[in-house]
């Protein structure tokens, strides 16, 4: 989506990665760096929403908000119903694990040709070159 303009921070390329523990490496800097995105983000966000979508109704289902004067999006309540979410952490982890296991334990395709497939949205990937043998 992005064509070659870099986004995120610098990771070995697909051939400089021989061992799991050097794609974990990797993995950790860019989720870091996808984590501090998100948080900054969900702030902006956060403060957008402050100010242009108060929500009276829903604040008063809320304990405190009518007690403190303040609207629940504003830290009028007690208790804050959001929080973090886990879409995608299950999916995340069985990709690490297949990920593991397909091109570092049973080197059924170099993570090479991996990245290639992903590139490609597997189009065209058989057999050893994408996993599916």
């Amino acid at each position: 989506m992005t064509g070659a303009t870099q986004i995120g921070p610098v990771t070995p390329s697909g051939a400089a990665v021989t061992s799991f523990a050097a794609f974990w490496e990797a993995f950790k800097q860019q989720l870091d760096w996808l984590i501090d995105q998100a948080v900054q983000t969900n702030e902006m966000l956060g403060a957008v929403h402050q100010e242009m979508m108060p929500s009276p109704l829903l604040s008063a289902f809320f304990e405190g908000p009518l007690q403190s004067g303040r609207d629940l999006i504003r830290g009028g309540a007690i208790y804050n119903s959001s929080g973090a979410t886990h879409i995608g952490f299950a999916d995340t982890v069985d990709s690490l694990n297949a990920i593991e296991s397909a091109v570092f334990m049973d080197q059924r395709v170099s993570f090479t040709d991996l990245v290639k497939a992903i590139e490609n949205d597997f189009g065209g990937a058989t057999g050893r070159s994408c996993g599916n043998t």
